[in-house]
């Protein structure tokens, strides 16, 4: 109903074709029933009948063509008309068919079609009248039918100039639109496509030309849930983010913003990729809260992670681990098998801890210094995670340098009630160093 009711907004001059053919059926009904009510032989009812159902045909066929019968035919139906009159004897029974088949001819012809028609429909009513004394003629009627035939007229040529603006209007959007450099997309509201400009079809996958649907498009919000454009159109919310995936199966990030252009006319839709800006964004985090060299979460993601199990009413294991003589490796086999060194240290403890608790968090602090976070975890879990990162080391490790082996000091606290997260950094601190000297004695 939605798109039926728009597209007679844009059109409404048939619109207003529409409404006189309805309305013409319904007074040729009356007509009809107040024919059969007459005193009419059965030949006169039948004749009768068929004339004013055949001058309705002849509308219809105008309304289907928009545009009149051959002047011909306008012959044909007055003279078939003249003694239906006269048989009728009842002016009041054809008066309403004369007045709307005239109002109906007015909007479909100019004046040179509509003149003549009325001409003769007076010049029928006139003759019919001299023909059977018993119908009467009303000249205010008669003007009335002129007057009124001439006023929907004017109104077709009002509206016929209104359509042109507006397709002018609209070609020269239209054009400005197809030449915009970022993706837009007008679409009515049953989600036909009117206008997707080259940027838009390009972003979204779709042929340069050819028909396209707003039901098409595969778009999911946060969570993965699917975002329907059209529901966007009439929310008329703020820009919103959605994922699309194209029909060949690559995906972007989509900023759509929806700006209706009138109620139950359509919407006209803003795209812009995002990809790479949240890619961007994304880098930017990662190097903000990952460690370069070994991908690790640095000192700043810790200490959010600490913060968020400080909040929590359970308790919490922080590790420490140093690598023993590490500035060694440095002096002895260059800097590049030290960051092969440190790199294969914390994939193993990143590997030990995520075996032990899923939610195990390994991060570098910085140096040779790692830190492992275990979330509500006493402290039986975090003396076996503690025993898992001295296995860490038993093992050589590969660098350019070749097989290296290492040792590291582990430092274990587990966090007291309303103990603030410094203080078990600074348990976990000194248990560490503690352990050095034993690491380095055995």
């Amino acid at each position: 109903m939605g798109w039926a009711i728009a597209y007679l907004r844009r059109d409404l001059l048939r619109a207003m074709r529409i409404g006189f053919v309805l309305a013409l059926s319904a007074v040729t009904a009356a007509s009809l029933i107040q024919i059969g009510l007459l005193d009419l032989s059965p030949p006169a009812r039948l004749t009768s009948f068929a004339v004013v159902l055949g001058m309705l045909a002849l509308r219809a066929a105008e309304f289907t063509r928009v545009r009149p019968v051959p002047i011909w035919v306008d012959a044909l139906e007055l003279a078939a008309f003249l003694p239906v009159a006269v048989q009728v004897a009842d002016i009041d029974a054809l008066l309403g068919l004369l007045f709307f088949h005239l109002l109906f001819r007015s909007s479909v012809a100019g004046l040179g079609r509509m003149l003549p028609l009325a001409a003769g429909y007076v010049a029928v009513w006139v003759g019919a009248a001299l023909l059977e004394p018993r119908i009467k003629v009303y000249p205010g009627a008669i003007v009335s039918l002129c007057v009124i035939g001439f006023l929907v007229y004017s109104m077709r040529v009002l509206l016929l100039r209104l359509q042109d603006q507006h397709r002018s209007q609209s070609a020269l959007l239209q054009a400005v639109l197809r030449r915009f450099p970022f993706p837009v997309l007008v679409a009515d509201p049953a989600g036909g496509v009117r206008l997707a400009n080259p940027a838009a079809r390009d972003l979204l996958g779709w042929p340069p030309e050819g028909a396209a649907s707003c039901e098409s498009l595969n778009l999911t919000g946060p969570g993965g849930a699917p975002v329907d454009l059209r529901a966007l159109g009439r929310a008329g919310t703020a820009a919103q983010e959605v994922r699309l995936t194209r029909p060949d199966g690559t995906t972007s990030d989509v900023l759509v913003e929806a700006v209706p252009i009138e109620e139950g006319v359509g919407t006209v839709f803003a795209l812009l990729d995002v990809s790479a800006q949240r890619v961007y964004e994304e880098s930017l985090h990662h190097a903000a809260y990952h460690d370069a060299l070994t991908g690790l979460p640095n000192r700043a993601m810790l200490w959010q992670h600490l913060s968020a199990a400080a909040a929590e009413p359970s308790p919490y294991a922080v590790l420490l681990i140093d690598l023993n003589d590490f500035k060694t490796v440095n002096d002895t086999h260059g800097h590049q098998a030290g960051d092969d060194l440190l790199t294969g240290v914390a994939h193993r403890l990143r590997d030990a801890g995520l075996a032990l608790d899923r939610r195990a968090l390994a991060a570098r602090l910085g140096g040779d210094e790692f830190a492992v976070l275990l979330p509500g975890a006493g402290t039986q879990p975090a003396e076996r995670l503690a025993a898992a990162l001295r296995a860490c080391f038993l093992q050589p490790f590969p660098t350019s340098a070749g097989r290296l082996t290492a040792h590291g000091s582990v430092g274990v606290a587990v966090a007291a009630p309303g103990q603030h997260p410094d203080e078990v950094l600074a348990d976990a601190d000194a248990a560490m160093y503690r352990a050095k000297p034993r690491r380095i004695a055995s």
